[in-house]
Order: structure tokens, then C-alpha cells, then sequence
């Protein structure tokens, strides 16, 4: 029996009359810095009997017997009683009351969209929202710290070579990349950096098979570690637990007035800072991928927020709907939806991508106050007169029907890659990969429906 071991405590409370049930974990314990701290507990086993261990003080402050606040320690928190909070209308009355503020914030947006008419009266709506954003997202640090970069390791492979490296975003705090470069050097060569999803860290299949399929055809690519994932971890390294991490950066990010989506998306900035002090990249050509399941907010706020990169492909991103769960503050009140900031990239180029064949098909919460970002996007793009460099792809399957009738993928597999090449072509003169990858198999095995039509019935 090991003597050492570590724990989660959870706490679970079964629903009572007009309360939802609960659950909840024990606050994390354990680590010297404010970056992440582990989930786990230490428990070491003993042999001593319960007398001679040492108690451990709870936490818990006893009741005060007398004065002001021992009256008020006694009062009851509940104004509702236990009748009245099994009421429908009691029940259902903060949810309506903030769909009824939505819907007011969201009809106030489409005023004032209406009213944007030509390219000035869209620079000025622009700017006031991004303003906003800077704001709502957090204060990017006032100095850049010095990168320091370190290249760990180097590896030669067919046509490319890779190198894993390091570099400083924060003072003290360091995040880890992979660099695949091609092998036949002289010119300046275009850079696909890549942000992974919230399903797998970098060293995640796909994201080879995008670093080796574009470095073979000229195009150097960076895959960046996501806060919480990889080698930045702080938590348990099984399966998507990086879902952890997040909620607790986000937490303590909150607490301190910043924002996890700041933290990710600062990090893409300092990557685009590593790109330009290298002299084999063309600065004129940085795009960046923002891969599913998460992977494209961060892309296309950097992109928002930084004109050095070129061209942006943010996955499952825009799709027109209301959400309440932002990663930063007065998302609907300072209307600065996500159709907003894709449309803030023009006239640079992005590209709309959809995992599958989201076609309109999505359910959003807020039925009644969807609106197309498409069609929102070509008319910002044509006050500029470069419809040209806007784009849309996706795979196929509606995700509400079964999985075997969708392209499904952990970061961007081969079926959502197949419109890519055409475009980056187009665009940014990189050879196609397509015929290389048509062999691909893809990671995920939900893939296998592939007739088109026959995947939308």
C-alpha cells in the first residue's frame, strides 16, 4: 500500500425544495505561485492512531454568543420561504429577467449596426467597441519582457526540421512552441502559427501533420502551447483536463480584474514578437490558425488587436448567436460579439471556418436575436473593396445529428485542412498540400460518412 497519495476532496448536496442540487470541490492547495495551482491534495498514510495525529484547525469560526453579530449570525439568509421559492415565477425569475436584458442590449446593437452605412461610420464603430474590448479583456502588460528564447531540441525530418523552444510572454513565465521550418533554406519563408483546442496539447497528431505538410512546401509553422496544457500544466495530465485549468485561471483572473482569454491571446502576440525577430520568416506573411474547441476566440481577438498578422482562420467561431458565457465582462452591453471582432481583422484576410457543415444549422440559446455574421463580415469587407480576401470553409454533418455523420476533429483534421490549401495558395503563394494529405487519416474516428449530401439528410 503506497504511503503517499493525492486527492480530491468534493462536496455534493442533493437538491432541496426549490434549490438545484450541489456540487463543489475542496479550494486547491499547494502551489508557491499564482499561475496555477494543483488540484490535488496531499494525503500521506499513517500508522499512528487517530489520538497521536495531529488535528488540523477547519477553518470554520464558531458562532459569536453575544452582540450585533451574533443576532445577525443567527438571522436567516433566505428572504424567500421554502413555499414561495417553489413558486414557477420565483424560480424562473432571475433567467427571464436577463433575457429580457439581452434582448434589449441586442436590439440596441442592431440600431445602431443599421446605422453603419460607409466605411467611416465603420472605423468609427469599430474603434469605439475595440476600445471597449481593451478594457473588458484587461490591460495587456505596459512592457514586453524579453524573450529568451531557448531552443531545447532540434530534429531533422523528410523535408523539414523541427525545433522545440521557449520564450519569455511574462516576466518569469515562459511558454513552449514547436518550430518546423523548411529544410531548403534562402528565401524568407511565409509562418502558419497554430493554436491548438482545449482537447489535446500541441504534441496532438494533427498539428504534426500541419507542421510537416506546410514545411515541406516552404511555409515554416509554430504550434504554441495553450495556458494549462502540455509542458504548462499545473494539473493532472489525464485526458481534456485542461477544462480544469482554465476554470481555475479564469477564477483567479477574475479576482485579480484580468481575463484568461487576455493571458491566451497575449501569448499569440509575444509568439508574433518571436516571428519578427527571426530573419527566415517573411513578416509579410503570418497567418494564424485558431484551431476547434476554443482555439478560435484567442486567434481572432490577436489578430483584432495586432496588425502584423496577415490572415486569420478562427474555427467554430463566429456563428451569429448570443452567448452569456464570455471570458470577459459587457460582451452584449458593449456589444463586442464575436461577428464584431472577426470583422475588425478587415481588410486583412480571414477566413470563417466551421468544424462541420454548419450551415446555419446551429441552435443558439437566443433563437429569436440571431444574426447573420456573413453577411455582416462582406459588407464590412466590401467598404474596403477586398470582398477577395474574406473566405469561408467548412467540413461537413450537422452536430446534432449521429457521429457518424459528422467530420469530426481535435484540432483541425484533414477534412477541415482540404479548404484551406486552395485559399493560403491564393493568398500567401504556399504550394497546396492537398494531394500529400489526401492519405491522411484522420485522428478522430467519427469521420467516416464521405458523401457530402448524404451527411446533411
Amino acid at each position: 500500500m503506497p504511503q503517499n497519495w493525492r486527492i480530491v476532496v468534493s462536496r455534493y448536496r442533493a437538491a432541496r425544495p426549490g434549490e438545484a442540487a450541489e456540487t463543489s470541490a475542496v479550494p486547491a492547495i499547494g502551489s508557491t505561485n499564482f499561475y496555477g495551482p494543483v488540484r490535488y491534495r496531499r494525503m500521506v498514510l499513517s500508522d499512528l492512531p487517530p489520538s497521536r495525529v495531529a488535528s488540523v484547525h477547519t477553518g470554520v469560526m464558531a458562532f459569536p454568543n453575544e452582540s450585533l453579530a451574533a443576532e445577525l449570525a443567527r438571522l436567516d439568509p433566505n428572504v424567500w420561504s421554502p413555499l414561495e421559492r417553489r413558486f414557477h415565477s420565483v424560480r424562473t425569475m432571475l433567467p427571464g429577467e436577463q433575457r429580457r436584458r439581452v434582448a434589449q442590449a441586442v436590439l440596441r446593437e442592431r440600431q445602431e449596426w443599421d446605422r453603419v452605412r460607409t466605411r467611416e461610420d465603420w472605423e468609427r464603430y469599430r474603434d469605439q467597441r475595440l476600445r471597449a474590448l481593451r478594457d473588458s479583456i484587461g490591460i495587456f502588460p505596459p512592457e514586453r519582457a524579453r524573450l529568451d528564447v531557448r531552443i531545447t531540441a532540434t530534429r531533422e525530418g523528410l523535408g523539414y526540421r523541427l525545433e522545440s523552444l521557449v520564450y519569455q510572454t511574462r516576466p518569469g513565465f515562459y511558454a513552449a512552441a514547436n518550430l518546423y521550418l523548411p529544410t531548403a533554406g534562402g528565401m524568407r519563408a511565409p509562418v502558419i502559427a497554430i493554436q491548438h483546442s482545449q482537447h489535446y496539447p500541441r504534441i496532438q497528431g494533427e498539428l504534426h501533420d500541419m507542421g510537416e505538410l506546410w514545411a515541406r512546401k516552404g511555409a515554416a509553422v509554430l504550434l504554441l502551447e495553450r495556458l494549462g496544457f502540455g509542458e504548462r500544466i499545473e494539473t493532472t495530465p489525464a485526458y481534456r483536463q485542461g477544462y480544469a485549468s482554465r476554470f481555475t485561471f479564469k477564477k483567479q483572473l477574475n479576482l485579480v480584474g484580468e481575463s484568461h482569454i487576455a493571458w491566451m491571446t497575449w501569448d499569440i502576440v509575444r509568439a508574433v514578437d518571436l516571428l519578427c525577430e527571426r530573419p527566415d520568416i517573411d513578416l509579410d506573411r503570418i497567418i494564424l490558425i485558431g484551431a476547434v474547441a476554443s482555439g478560435g476566440e484567442p486567434a481572432a481577438l490577436a489578430a483584432a488587436l495586432d496588425s502584423r498578422i496577415a490572415a486569420v482562420t478562427a474555427f467554430n467561431y463566429d456563428q451569429g448567436h448570443v452567448r452569456l458565457d464570455a471570458d470577459y465582462q459587457g460582451e452584449i452591453p458593449k456589444q463586442i460579439l464575436p461577428w464584431f471582432i472577426a470583422a475588425s481583422v478587415a481588410p486583412r484576410k480571414y477566413i470563417r471556418a466551421f468544424e462541420f457543415g454548419w450551415e446555419g444549422a446551429e441552435e443558439p440559446d437566443y433563437a429569436g436575436l440571431w444574426v447573420s455574421g456573413w453577411e455582416r463580415s462582406q459588407r464590412v469587407w466590401g467598404f474596403y473593396g477586398a470582398k477577395e480576401n474574406l473566405a469561408a470553409t467548412q467540413a461537413f454533418g450537422l452536430i446534432r445529428l449521429s457521429i457518424e455523420r459528422i467530420q469530426h476533429c481535435f484540432s483541425v483534421g484533414p477534412a477541415q485542412r482540404k479548404e484551406l490549401f486552395p485559399l493560403f495558395e491564393r493568398w500567401f503563394q504556399i504550394p497546396s498540400a492537398a494531394q500529400e494529405d489526401a492519405g491522411t487519416l484522420p485522428d478522430s474516428e467519427l469521420t467516416y460518412n464521405t458523401i457530402r449530401e448524404a451527411a446533411r439528410l
